[in-house]
Parts: C-alpha cells; sequence; structure tokens
C-alpha cells in the first residue's frame, strides 16, 4: 500500500510515482490508496494521477491490510484546529466572538476553570503559550494503530517544533502572503505549527521506532543538495 494523507493538488505523488518508476518492481506492486475529503481536489488529483491501482478514501481507511503500507503526509497535520491559550498569573484560552456593532469577529480571552486542561499546560508553563490540538492527535493515533498492527512506515514532513516555542503559530495565508485570521473567511488557508515532541511522544507510546526526526535542511543534505 501507498498511501497519502491530503495529497492536494496530487503534485507531490505525481513525482513520486515519476521517480519511482526506475524501480518496475516498486511500481508494479504498488496499490494507491489518496485520503482526501475535498470533493473538488479528489476531481483534480483524478485529473493529474494516471495510475492503475488507486482508489480513494474520505477517512482514514485502507482496504488490502494484509500487505505492508508506506503511509506518508505533506503539509496535512498543520491543517487541524488548534486551540491557544497564554499565560499572565493565570492560564487563559483564546476565543472567537462576534462584535454586533462593528459587526466584525474579535478574540477575547477567558480563564481555564478545567483543572485537567491546566495540568496538561504545565509543560508549556515556561513559555507561557501554548497551541493544543486534540484532532491532530487523535488521528495519529489512528495512523500509529494501523501500523503497529498490520506493519508498514510512516514519513511525514510539515512545519513544526520540537520544543515548544514562545509565541502562538496560528496563521493564515492567502495568494502566497500572511493575512489577517478573520480576513477573506473561507477562502484562505489556515495552519498552525505541528509539535512534533508530541508525535513522537505518541509513536512511542505505540512501540513504534522513530527512525529520524530532523530539520527539512538536514533532510535535504542527506539527500545531497
Amino acid at each position: 500500500n501507498l498511501v497519502e494523507l491530503g495529497p492536494g493538488k496530487g503534485t507531490l505523488l505525481k513525482d513520486i510515482l515519476r521517480t519511482s518508476s526506475i524501480n518496475k518492481k516498486f511500481r508494479s506492486s504498488i496499490n494507491l490508496t489518496l485520503i482526501e475529503k475535498n470533493k473538488s481536489l479528489i476531481e483534480t488529483q483524478k485529473n493529474i494521477v494516471n495510475f492503475e491501482k488507486i482508489s480513494w478514501s474520505m477517512e482514514f481507511d485502507i482496504t488490502n491490510k494484509n500487505i505492508p503500507s508506506i503511509i506518508y503526509s505533506n503539509e496535512f497535520f498543520d491543517c487541524f484546529p488548534v486551540r491557544q491559550f497564554h499565560k499572565k498569573e493565570k492560564w487563559y484560552e483564546k476565543y472567537v466572538d462576534y462584535n454586533e456593532v462593528e459587526h466584525n469577529f474579535i478574540f477575547v480571552s477567558k480563564q481555564v476553570e478545567d483543572n485537567k486542561i491546566i495540568k496538561s499546560l504545565k509543560k508549556f508553563e515556561h513559555v507561557k503559550v501554548a497551541e493544543i490540538s486534540h484532532s491532530r492527535v487523535e488521528y495519529f493515533k489512528l495512523v500509529c494503530q494501523f501500523i503497529k498492527q498490520h506493519k508498514g512506515v510512516f514519513v511525514t514532513i510539515d512545519y513544526g517544533y520540537k520544543n515548544p516555542p514562545n509565541y502562538l503559530s496560528l496563521q493564515t495565508i492567502y495568494h502566497h502572503k500572511k493575512t489577517h485570521l478573520f480576513e477573506n473567511i473561507g477562502n484562505q488557508d489556515i495552519t498552525a505549527h505541528v509539535n512534533f515532541d508530541e508525535l513522537i511522544f505518541i509513536a512511542n507510546e505505540y512501540n513504534l521506532k522513530v527512525d529520524t526526526f530532523c530539520t527539512q535542511k538536514d533532510f535535504l543534505i542527506s539527500c545531497g543538495i
């Protein structure tokens, strides 16, 4: 199984299929699965990717579980929703509200009362800000669980960090330029940096071997750039 999570316009996949064609045995063995929720992107992928054994799924679902899997993603986990926290004397969470007078969206802060959340924020005490994504964690657990049960390898590339930064990373991009979160609502990319330390911790919990964690720079140098 060759599986891509969130293939976008299929650009990376097209490159992978082109370069892997030098290994005809590998190429002829591939069962290709694309995990994609966006119906318009699925149509784009169908026009770009020309491959014999290919299927699409809106959820993380790989049909043939009796063969090894190579699962990969590029700029996938940075698209999951995050909750934002910041600390003054106490922890506060950032919310979105609507200003009835100005007729626009605004940010508001509310003190965190949930002791379970306060406990989970202790590791961020030294930087006083935190971004937490429960849905990202749950999705990554699905991938780890699958590999644990059925064998395989997972490669993921994303904007992120290993040590918590002292800033909040949630941002929006429109036409390759940074914008405000409340501009062009529904038409711009919303992303937040990935906590790789969290992903590594989860992988270790499933007793999976974390073969390599490195920066893009180190990865490119190791590839001979």
